[in-house]
């Protein structure tokens, strides 16, 4: 089959010269590889260019999807620990508070004995004019 197309595109008998299908064989052989382009191949090729970008967007979408996830997670997470940060820190105010608080009581109850026995001990000595 390909040797007659080949004959035909030549001219027909290659020993007779150029012959009366010479040139519209080429011409109808060119003309159908256009249109089997034109009609079939490159619609086709096209289709599966839409089809990649579509699988590409929607791999997109899913990474995207992925990813927004991830960042809601660690939001959330963050916002988990901010919260139970915020939760220690008050407990820990309120202790240390309660710790102060306690402090200072017992520095008030020292410094009132010892201005107690201060007294005393200033009254024995104006009293007696001393202990010692």
């Amino acid at each position: 089959m390909w040797e007659l197309w080949l004959i035909l595109s030549q001219g027909g008998d290659p020993s007779a010269g150029v012959g009366p299908w010479a040139g519209w064989a080429g011409f109808l052989t060119s003309g159908g590889v256009l249109i089997w382009l034109l009609f079939w191949h490159l619609p086709a090729k096209d289709k599966q260019v839409v089809e990649l970008a579509n699988n590409v967007r929607e791999q997109l979408e899913k990474k995207d999807a992925v990813f927004k996830m991830l960042i809601d997670g660690c939001d959330a997470q963050i916002l988990k620990i901010a919260e139970e940060f915020k939760v220690t820190m008050r407990e820990t105010r309120e202790e240390f508070k309660s710790t102060l608080q306690a402090m200072m009581a017992q520095h008030d109850r020292h410094i009132t004995d010892l201005a107690n026995a201060m007294r005393r001990e200033f009254e024995k000595i104006r009293d007696g004019g001393g202990a010692h």
